[in-house]
């Protein structure tokens, strides 16, 4: 997967000389070894100290911090697996023989700062044979499936966990994963899973015959979760199957985010709602599933939702924001929900063009300049949106990169985003 993230590959490390004042006093100097000057190259996760050859030295002592002391009569050390974003103390001394003349040299120190690491910053894309449908804020972990088996992702080491009847749809920056257990029946039901434990939510005090249901989206923190429920249809009156819900794991409830009146309430082709994204802030983000799929927004759960776009005439929808297929539908922060704006003139529905909403400025952006573009899969903070040719499914010949604020009339294939080609 190293291929999909943007590395400072083979890129000498800017390090900071913070003393050579340790050890010894005035009047030895002459006496005293060299001190060793070190330079420090990276590689991703590791990092290779090299320093010039001190005359009369027997052998040179390593301290890094976290590590024990590291005695070398080499003039080079690789350090490995290092952890993106974090500092490192490093100090090198050069040490003469016990029966030698001279003394040990002064201990040169180092600050080294091992950069975050630089992965597109949004939630969803494709990889290899492995599909992966989502990546955390701080771009730790990612999850996804492969042949029809959920995977656990750590994207600081590489290391790929198995996630046996689990399929997972979103996950926090502490590596908590939203989804469903899907060991008890094919479709599901609303679980989490956190450290090799899988968690089923009690969904009993808001429905007592969920039929199937999922989480699809949590906060970051991994305390706010939300997604759906599908309960058993009445022979006798319309019921909406599809419920919204949300699960607050600190006070462990279940809850339905407040509704309100649909356009079509009360007709039978009114399924439901479904939360299916959620912010840092808990704002929830889904859709109405009626005479089409109308994004919705919720200003939090005790509020009714919105209509992120709805244009009508004599009571019938002529334009609004749909959900696409893709598994998220908005930024990191939710700055951003994207979608597709579709019209109707009441009788044929056509897909106008692909959109996207800014959430702050309340305005409404669509991709006129690139009309081949079907739908959008994913869009950061930064206006960074990733597109591609297809309207549903895995199927797109690549992935498309627009960034709509610096150049929005252009695109690039992913790959030649990423590689800055």
């Amino acid at each position: 997967m190293k291929n999909l993230f943007k590395f400072a590959a083979c890129a000498l490390l800017a390090v900071v000389l913070m003393a050579c004042e340790n050890g010894g006093g005035e009047g030895d100097h002459d006496m005293r070894l060299k001190t060793p000057q070190a330079n420090f190259f990276m590689q991703e996760d590791t990092v290779i100290i090299s320093w010039s050859k001190v005359e009369n030295a027997v052998y040179y002592e390593l301290q890094i911090s976290g590590y024990e002391l590291i005695k070398t009569e080499s003039t080079s050390y690789v350090l490995e697996n290092l952890i993106y974003g974090e500092s490192y103390t490093v100090e090198l001394t050069a040490i003469a023989a016990e029966t030698s003349p001279y003394l040990n040299s002064k201990t040169a120190t180092y600050t080294l700062d091992i950069p975050a690491r630089k992965i597109p910053q949004y939630r969803e894309f494709l990889a290899g044979t492995i599909a992966l449908s989502a990546i955390s804020n701080n771009g730790r972990y990612a999850v996804g499936s492969f042949a029809e088996t959920g995977v656990f992702v750590n994207l600081m080491n590489d290391d790929v966990v198995d996630m046996s009847d689990f399929a997972p749809t979103d996950v926090a920056d502490n590596g908590l994963v939203v989804g469903a257990y899907t060991g008890e029946i094919l479709d599901g039901v609303a679980a989490y899973w956190y450290n090799g434990e899988v968690t089923k939510i009690d969904l009993s005090e808001v429905c007592s015959n969920p039929v199937m249901s999922a989480l699809t989206s949590v906060t970051p923190d991994g305390k706010y979760m939300v997604g759906w429920l599908w309960r058993a249809g009445s022979s006798t009156e319309h019921v909406e199957l599809l419920v919204p819900i949300t699960y607050d794991i600190e006070k462990d409830r279940v809850w339905i985010p407040e509704s309100n009146n649909s356009i079509y309430e009360g007709q039978e082709y009114v399924n439901g709602k479904i939360a299916k994204s959620v912010d840092p802030e808990r704002r929830i983000f889904g859709y109405e599933d009626s005479y089409a799929h109308f994004m919705i927004s919720w200003a939090d759960e005790y509020t009714p939702y919105d209509y992120l776009l709805l244009e009508t005439e004599n009571n019938t929808p002529t334009k609004w924001f749909a959900d696409l297929a893709a598994p998220n539908m908005i930024s990191q922060t939710g700055r951003y929900a994207f979608g597709r704006i579709l019209t109707s003139d009441g009788d044929v529905e056509s897909i106008a063009v692909c959109a996207y909403k800014d959430m702050d400025t309340n305005t409404v952006h669509e991709l006129t300049a690139h009309p081949d573009m079907k739908r959008i899969l994913a869009m950061d903070d930064n206006g960074v949106l990733f597109a591609d040719n297809v309207e549903s499914g895995y199927g797109g010949e690549t992935t498309y990169v627009i960034d709509t604020i610096n150049s929005p009339n252009t695109k690039s294939t992913f790959e030649d985003w990423l590689l800055d080609v």
